[in-house]
């Protein structure tokens, strides 16, 4: 399946921290590697979530080093699935990573 499409990823940073030896600026290529690996291709916006002020720096850097969006919640705020993006949840496949 090949599909062009504009993509937006909006990501718990709490729920689903950076996996261990990955940097922060690795988050858009590994996005957009997956996406291509799937058929999709198009331009791709990514908004990171969560309590920035709990965020090392060196993860903030690396995330705005490559155009990804980084939203402050407060802490305990909520689970995003109440958010907008509640129906990404839905997806089995994204929920199993892609895999």
């Amino acid at each position: 399946m090949k599909a062009t499409a504009n993509i937006a990823v909006w990501w718990d940073m709490k729920d689903c921290p950076i996996p261990e030896g990955y940097e922060a600026g690795q988050v858009r290529s590994s996005l957009e590697a997956a996406f291509k690996e799937q058929g999709y291709s198009g331009p791709v916006s990514i908004t990171a979530y969560g309590d920035q002020t709990q965020t090392p720096d060196h993860i903030l850097k690396g995330l705005l080093s490559t155009e990804v969006s980084v939203a402050h919640t407060k802490s305990g705020f909520g689970e995003m699935a109440t958010s907008e993006s509640s129906s990404c949840y839905n997806d089995d496949h994204i929920r199993s990573g892609g895999r």
